[in-house]
């Protein structure tokens, strides 16, 4: 089994962006989710399975983001390519040649967004940000609340010709956000009676709205955004459920098929049926050259087990659908599979 696939891509383009094209949003970052226990490998022979839900959206929205095709069948056909590794090695997204070729290309000027900054201080009551835009050339997206049209005229005769503006209207300015972001920093009186943790508040440069990160379980976000009054300026995000307190146990799964003869190179997928014991991550577990598969220390619940095997040197695909109750210290499970499901088909 490889490696498990690399985490946090978004993290990852906005520490590399910042150097790369020069300029680029201010981002903040949420706070890490806990981590999945260590991997156990099983061998080296086993690819990866194909991209995860999160891992394709992530891919989705930055390519959108810099004007790069986005469809779901192309960077499923990028995450496979080779070539495609050196993009994830520079901006944390398979990316073609080609593709980091274009980015490289692009051109921004730190000194004309300084003085798009400095024209939304003298107008604050309208201004909402501005920040490059990565999706061309001495590209910017300017928002403003108020006299869109105005402010576009006067950026468009004050700026040098080659200049892009993405001029946008938005509902609240720089200094609406700010003031809402204090009145949610200064009560959090509801994080008891919900049952929640309150991790932080902030303003993405790129968003018109105060984002509120907490920890708890999902149906505390619309109580703390009906707190507030359901408002457009607030969007509540759950970044995963409150640090498991109960006990915690082993869960080996040993994989035979009908002669006896252990299984490797399967992927042990499992999700808790609890919610409050997911605890977030993609790390892969597979089957060792014994067939057997160990995820150590998983809250102790009940879990729905899949077993995929690789096919066709291509893609994942289910073969084996159990549901096991953990207990602590460790639970045992032994699993037959047919023969036929056992073995890879060839290309």
């Amino acid at each position: 089994m490889r490696e498990p696939r690399r985490r946090g891509w978004a993290l990852l383009v906005v520490v590399t962006l910042a150097g790369a094209l020069s300029c680029g949003p201010t981002v903040t970052a949420p706070p890490a989710t806990p981590s999945s226990p260590v991997v156990v490998p099983a061998g080296d022979s086993a690819p990866p399975p194909t991209l995860s839900p999160q891992a394709v959206e992530e891919a989705t929205q930055f390519r959108k983001r810099y004007g790069l095709r986005s469809d779901e069948a192309w960077i499923e056909d990028v995450s496979r390519e080779p070539s495609a590794r050196v993009g994830v090695d520079e901006f944390g997204v398979p990316l073609m040649p080609f593709e980091l070729a274009a980015l490289h290309a692009r051109r921004t000027d730190r000194d004309v967004l300084g003085q798009i900054r400095d024209y939304g201080s003298l107008h604050s009551g309208d201004y909402a940000g501005a920040y490059a835009d990565e999706r061309v050339s001495m590209g910017f997206v300017l928002m403003f609340k108020d006299n869109v049209e105005q402010h576009r005229t006067t950026l468009t005769n004050l700026l040098p010709t080659e200049i892009q503006l993405d001029v946008r209207d938005v509902e609240w300015s720089l200094v609406d956000l700010a003031r809402f972001q204090k009145r949610v920093e200064a009560d959090r009186t509801w994080t008891g009676a919900l049952g929640v943790r309150y991790q932080t508040a902030g303003h993405r440069i790129t968003e018109d709205f105060v984002y509120v990160l907490y920890l708890g379980p999902q149906e505390a976000g619309p109580w703390i955004k009906a707190r507030y009054g359901n408002p457009t300026w607030l969007s509540v995000e759950r970044s995963g459920p409150l640090p498991w307190a109960g006990p915690r146990g082993d869960l080996v799964i040993d994989v035979v098929d009908g002669q006896g003869a252990p299984v490797a190179n399967l992927w042990c997928e499992f999700k808790p049926e609890d919610p409050a014991a997911e605890e977030g991550g993609e790390m892969v577990f597979g089957t060792d050259e014994r067939g057997r598969c160990v995820l150590r220390g998983l809250p102790a619940v009940a879990y729905r087990i899949t077993l995929h095997r690789w096919v066709d040197n291509d893609h994942y695909e289910p073969i084996k659908e159990l549901r096991v109750a953990l207990r602590s210290p460790q639970t045992v499970v032994h699993v037959t599979i047919d023969p036929d499901q056992a073995a890879s088909p060839s290309p």
